[in-house]
């Protein structure tokens, strides 16, 4: 079970939930941020405007909401990409967070997740000064495993004010919802990538809709990649031990999640809410209706769509697809075969695998590599395991599952080092109320990172990780010392919006 240690969540199952209940102006301002970044993402100018607008209010207005959206505009999820901003964002925002970490006042939390940030960063450059790769090619990278340092924006934003995390949980949900009609506009009404123009699949088949160039097939099926639903991740553990939504509320979250046809997330998202259950029979109880519903989905589900260009197949929702290549591994002969699991993930991994011992690297690493500015011809392979020749060149980098990657980029005792770092993180705060907020959000990413959705070295599961972390300690900030910039003499208890 996900379970606090020392101490009990403020909320648990001895009450009654309450409803969202949510009104129509709890839409507003939520709305206006989604459709803002769409059309940012779509690259019309009136949203770079718009979405300009709508933070600053929310700054001045509700802190609640702006923290929420910051958090979205930094990682993009779908609705742009940086490229859309035409500035290096990411470094940017790492570089505004230090900044705001070496001036912020110091109390013991501070400097424990400082000092636990700061051995990351040693610990990574250790690796990466023992790289071949140029620095200057290693430095996004570097930048993007070491974003938590995001952490600080909810702490600057929130010093000297009050901060309830039930106002932000609630707060959450609206965002959840408007993504999950986006999920249902764009998968099968437009057929195409409009509310969510920057997904990754579509891009990396070269389909980048703008507002002068957009493309719809319409009340066509069409999947729509997951980045946008990792906004449940954030909700799992409201919505587990606080609020009790309505069937229609379920019902949407469902459709789109079943639109994103991604079972790896269903089942993380699924293993997280079982695991915060509170106590083994309900874990139990839970847990057996999961399997249930697997099963009976797994014979339900078809395996006749077409996939690719190669006239493979999958399952109509992926489910027994996914379940199947886990049996299918009794019968492999050959690495020809083994390269198809996954979803041939595998296909990505062996030939990677093999150079890296060949290189007699593996405890240290390549280095991160780049699949567009790596140039080494040691590192580069002609990977004959792909069914279309013409990707058969690459970079030995970019593989669908995160601790493999990690591994390629860093070696075995990097992923030693990444894991202590996470359980650091967990080991800070675990004994604060509202701790297994963090740990969900964090398990969560780390599950899905198994088959290449972010995980923790990424910058959506680092952004959102980070806000969790950010609001667990907010809402203890009497106990931990209060958090302050330098200007800033005392809290103002209020609503802190």
């Amino acid at each position: 079970m996900i379970k606090s240690a020392g101490s009990k969540d403020r909320h648990t199952d001895s009450g009654a939930k309450a409803l969202l209940n949510l009104k129509r102006a709890d839409y507003v301002w939520p709305l206006a941020f989604m459709l803002s970044a769409t059309m940012v993402g779509l690259n019309f100018p009136l949203g770079y405007l718009l979405i300009l607008v709508v933070m600053i209010n929310r700054l001045v207005n509700d802190r609640y909401d702006f923290i929420i959206q910051l958090t979205y505009f930094m990682g993009g999820f779908q609705l742009f990409h940086q490229s859309d901003l035409f500035i290096p964002l990411d470094k940017i925002v790492f570089g505004i967070s230090v900044v705001l970490i070496m001036f912020f006042r110091k109390n013991a939390f501070m400097k424990k997740t400082c000092g636990l940030i700061v051995a990351y960063a040693v610990g990574i450059l250790i690796f990466v000064m023992m790289s071949e790769e140029r620095l200057s090619i290693q430095f996004t990278g570097i930048v993007t495993w070491l974003s938590f340092v995001v952490f600080i924006f909810p702490l600057a934003v929130f010093s000297g004010r009050n901060f309830d995390i039930r106002i932000f949980f609630r707060k959450l949900f609206p965002y959840l919802f408007i993504f999950c009609v986006y999920y249902i506009i764009d998968g099968i009404i437009f057929g195409d990538n409009i509310m969510m123009p920057r997904d990754v699949a579509a891009i990396s088949y070269g389909n980048k809709n703008t507002f002068t160039d957009i493309h719809i097939s319409l009340f066509s099926f069409r999947r729509i990649w997951p980045v946008g639903m990792y906004s449940a991740i954030l909700c799992i553990y409201p919505a587990v031990k606080i609020f009790r939504l309505t069937k229609s509320e379920w019902a949407l979250i469902i459709i789109a999640l079943f639109i994103s046809r991604t079972f790896t997330l269903i089942a993380g998202l699924l293993l997280t809410g079982v695991l915060l259950q509170g106590n083994f029979k309900r874990v139990l109880k839970y847990g057996g209706i999961c399997v249930a519903a697997l099963f009976v989905l797994y014979f339900v589900d078809s395996k006749d769509v077409s996939v690719g260009d190669d006239g493979g197949t999958q399952s109509g929702l992926r489910i027994r697809s996914s379940i199947d290549q886990f049996l299918d591994l009794a019968d492999v002969q050959d690495e020809e075969d083994l390269a198809k699991f996954g979803t041939t993930r595998m296909a990505q991994i062996i030939p990677k695998w093999q150079l890296l011992y060949d290189l007699d690297r593996q405890w240290i690493g390549f280095g991160f590599l780049s699949r567009e500015h790596t140039k080494m011809t040691k590192y580069i392979i002609d990977n004959e395991l792909y069914s279309n020749p013409e990707d058969a060149e690459e970079v030995a980098t970019g593989v669908e599952v995160v601790p493999v990657q990690i591994i390629l980029t860093v070696g075995f005792l990097g992923l030693i080092v990444h894991i202590l770092f996470l359980i650091g993180l967990w080991l800070i705060v675990r004994r604060l109320r509202d701790s297994t907020y963090f740990l969900s959000v964090m398990f969560c990413f780390v599950f899905i990172g198994l088959a290449g959705m972010s995980g923790m070295t990424y910058f959506h599961g680092l952004y959102m990780s980070a806000l969790a972390y950010s609001t667990v300690a907010l809402s203890n900030r009497k106990m931990l010392g209060g958090f302050v910039l330098p200007s800033e003499k005392k809290i103002v208890y209020g609503t802190g919006q």
